[in-house]
């Protein structure tokens, strides 16, 4: 009798993969964390769930990645690189982004394989590769800064400063340059990373603006006039704005180039550049 108690009185203790799949597919926010407490242990249990198929839902398969992102037992790096090439794109973002957590080298080929495929991948790709630190990635990073994607040219810009390779000093002020005043402001960033410093007075007024550096635009003065006439066509209204102050600010060093503006085809910059002239012309009066 006590024997039949026993074995009908006592809870089942269920397995805890079988109840990691099951609050995984109810989309349960506590699962990937009870997995992960296990450690290492699951390793090996966790690591089949990657592969696509009935059994294996995406919300599974995602927080199996997103588990052995946080365990970072060697053991995974393999598995996970092999979904760099999974046909569902989110899937290959989550290793991408795991894979940054294990800071493996041997995820590096795999990570350069999928610069430039898609936004959120390149972009999932370049900081993953900024948090492994190979030198290997600094080419390929710098050759992302030229993509369609802006979501990935911002990785890039930001992965190669955090990468401190002297390498991508010039096309990072290339980027000093670029039409986006984000992409702007992440190059400037990435180079003050690195330990450059500006030299030449226009160099040093393109990094200025793009640091939005409105003091140091007024002390360069008379050299900061052009890239501070080319940020008024800036699509922020801040960047606008504090560019056109700051002309103002600058005063009659800048009036030469802003006139040279009047006859642009915009009509609202040409109105811009008249209120600047006024102003310059209310603080000489």
């Amino acid at each position: 009798m006590s024997s039949l108690h026993n074995l009908f009185g006592r809870k089942q203790i269920a397995d805890p993969m079988d109840d990691f799949i099951k609050k995984s597919i109810h989309e349960d926010p506590v699962a990937c964390d009870q997995v992960v407490a296990l450690g290492s242990a699951v390793v090996d249990k966790l690591i089949p769930l990657l592969i696509s198929d009935k059994r294996h839902p995406y919300a599974v398969r995602c927080n199996a990645i997103r588990a052995l992102a946080k365990i970072k037992d060697a053991r995974a790096v393999e598995p996970l690189i092999a979904q760099l090439q999974d046909e569902d794109n989110m899937i290959r973002i989550e290793a991408a982004h795991a894979l940054g957590a294990l800071k493996d080298a041997r995820a590096v080929e795999a990570l350069i394989g999928v610069l430039g495929k898609g936004f959120a991948l390149s972009s999932a790709s370049a900081r993953a590769l900024s948090r492994i630190g190979d030198a290997r990635a600094v080419e390929p990073l710098i050759n992302l800064l030229g993509d369609c994607y802006e979501c990935g040219r911002e990785a890039a810009a930001e992965a190669l400063g955090i990468l401190r390779d002297k390498r991508a000093v010039p096309p990072l002020l290339q980027v000093l340059h670029d039409n986006d005043h984000a992409m702007r402001k992440l190059a400037a960033d990435a180079l003050e990373r690195i330990g450059w410093q500006p030299e030449d007075r226009d160099v040093k007024a393109a990094y200025f603006v793009a640091k939005q550096n409105w003091a140091g635009c007024v002390q360069v003065g008379h050299d900061a006039v052009p890239q501070l006439i080319r940020a008024l066509r800036s699509t922020d209204f801040e960047t606008t704005w504090n560019a056109s102050n700051t002309l103002v600010a600058i005063g009659a060093p800048a009036v030469e180039a802003l006139r040279a503006c009047l006859n642009d085809g915009n009509a609202d910059f040409r109105a811009d550049v008249t209120r600047i002239l006024g102003q310059i012309g209310t603080v000489k009066a």
